[in-house]
């Protein structure tokens, strides 16, 4: 978007290949990561479109014969007004997070990326688009802290568009920006799903999402099933080697708390950066999570039943991947990496994750 518009876009020579391969069947290389994911029977972001928009699926045949389409609407919105956040992740860096910047020095990325040099040219692209949107997809950086944020969801409001879905991804560290409270204003729309970015629980969680303070993050989740029940919070970590082992414990532990249900559970499977993804866990380790995943599995079926059927296939669909590909051969920069952010951050991974000091050396 910092070189075209969002119509010039729309008909770009990479969205016609995109149009025309999804039509004729051939696997497209943006779509990489979705099919990696769908190998290990997990849900990816591809299916879960082909599922929420099948009712526009007539449009495809609107499709002209270079892949081109005459007709510019947009039922769905998701841009990154920015990568502005307050959290400096393990598995993220300055692309996606302002806070990293300071701790990548060299790295050529810009301190702030945002779409646009021009907030109000972005606005004037999106504006003419509000009145048909059925769903708006918040992400970032962190987007609760993002004044355009707020400005969209005002004037959704103003307009009265209450029916269209709102869907976070969101580290879930506050709750306001300035006079906003987004709890009040998502209290009147009809559809909101928050999906929170909690890898772990207390100190675990806070070293994986360096910036977040464990209390106020169950407050603010307790406060939001206080003041708005009807919003959907789908707890979302992300599986890592570092929280491979304590993700079963964690989820565990929040659904006895009664701070998340067993059916609003979405599992991230990162792929990148490489050397956090899990298969870099040597064989003993791998044996280690089968071993605790299969346990877990089972107090859930025997717990919830039908209603955690969607954490279970998560869980079982980690494995698959776990054991998919062999990449041990990343442990060393693995080792390396952590090593210099916990001297650089006075952190230690070996007594935060003690269950998997072993892979320091």
């Amino acid at each position: 978007m910092r070189r075209q518009d969002l119509k010039e876009i729309w008909n770009s020579p990479g969205m016609r290949r995109l149009r025309n391969d999804m039509l004729s069947g051939r696997p497209s290389p943006y779509c990489a990561d979705c099919y990696e994911w769908e190998r290990s029977g997990l849900f990816s972001a591809r299916l879960r479109a082909n599922k929420d928009y099948a009712a526009h699926r007539s449009r495809a045949s609107a499709t002209n014969p270079d892949g081109s389409v005459d007709s510019f609407r947009l039922v769905y919105l998701d841009i990154r007004f920015s990568n502005e956040c307050n959290f400096r992740c393990r598995i993220c860096g300055p692309w996606l997070s302002t806070a990293w910047y300071a701790e990548s020095p060299g790295s050529g990325a810009r301190k702030a990326l945002r779409p646009s040099d021009d907030p109000e040219s972005l606005w004037r692209q999106i504006e003419p688009h509000l009145a048909e949107l059925e769903e708006v997809y918040f992400a970032g950086g962190e987007p609760l802290i993002m004044k355009e944020h707020y400005r969209l969801l005002d004037a959704l409001s103003r307009r009265g568009l209450f029916h269209v879905r709102l869907r976070y991804s969101t580290n879930f560290s506050q709750t306001s920006l300035g006079d906003d409270d987004v709890l009040r204003l998502w209290a009147r729309f009809h559809d909101v799903s928050v999906a929170a970015s909690l890898d772990g629980s207390g100190r675990r969680g806070e070293y994986l999402r360096k910036g977040q303070r464990w209390e106020r993050t169950v407050e603010n989740r307790r406060r939001m099933m206080k003041e708005c029940p009807q919003a959907k919070f789908l707890l979302s970590p992300t599986l890592c080697v570092m929280n491979a082992l304590h993700l079963p414990d964690f989820h565990g532990e929040w659904l006895e708390a009664g701070l998340s249900e067993p059916e609003d559970f979405h599992l991230n499977m990162l792929l990148r950066p490489e050397e956090y993804r899990i298969n870099i866990l040597p064989g003993n380790y791998k044996t280690d999570v089968e071993r605790k995943y299969g346990e877990h599995v089972e107090r859930l079926r025997r717990r919830w039943g039908e209603r955690a059927v969607r954490p279970i296939e998560a869980f079982e669909g980690a494995l698959r991947f776990l054991r998919a590909e062999e990449k041990e051969d990343l442990l060393l920069r693995f080792r390396a990496k952590t090593l210099r952010l916990d001297e650089d951050r006075g952190e230690s991974f070996r007594e935060i994750f003690p269950e998997l000091a072993g892979l320091m050396g």
